[in-house]
């Protein structure tokens, strides 16, 4: 009776470190904000310092993304008196995944690897200038590539899941 138990342990675990690697692979995005705020009245923003990327390029393809999509949704760059502060902090982390394993009854094993990449996390905020309170939030996290025109398109992506319901 103690081995079941045991091996219910083992393959909840193996679950586990299998969705923990998968997550590793896919792009998420969550975004939070302050409930009781009326998105409506900002219509001008500029933009703060945050914790920048290396990366001048990627740099460059966050700020104009993140333009783009308040733009579209009638929010416009004013440096003179913005309604919002617009900051990002960006980071880019090594981290592995372990694939494989043993079967529940420790037979079968498979071949383990363990693999390497860098984890990107990107958080774009938005900030009530006249009251200096955070009021929206986007937080997305992907693998980073060693292509650039790759990363273009996953910042890409993360910005558009990030403002795809924007204003809230």
């Amino acid at each position: 009776m103690q081995t079941k138990p045991f091996t219910s342990l083992r393959l909840t675990l193996l679950v586990v470190i299998l969705l923990a690697a998968t997550q590793a692979m896919s792009q998420t995005v969550r975004v939070r904000w302050e409930r009781n705020t009326d998105f409506e009245k900002y219509q001008t923003y500029t933009w703060l310092d945050g914790t920048r990327v290396k990366d001048e390029t990627s740099h460059r393809f966050i700020v104009e993304y993140v333009d783009g999509q308040l733009g579209i949704n009638s929010v416009f760059k004013d440096e003179n008196e913005p309604d919002l502060y617009a900051v990002y902090h960006a980071s880019v982390e090594g981290t592995f995944e372990i694939t494989g394993g043993y079967g529940s009854d420790w037979k079968g094993a498979e071949a383990v690897t363990a693999n390497s990449h860098l984890a990107g996390t990107l958080v774009v905020d938005l900030v009530d200038a006249a009251e200096n309170q955070l009021v929206w939030r986007g937080i997305a996290t992907a693998t980073v590539s060693d292509n650039p025109k790759k990363n273009r398109e996953t910042i890409r992506k993360a910005v558009e899941k990030m403002f795809a319901d924007f204003p809230p």
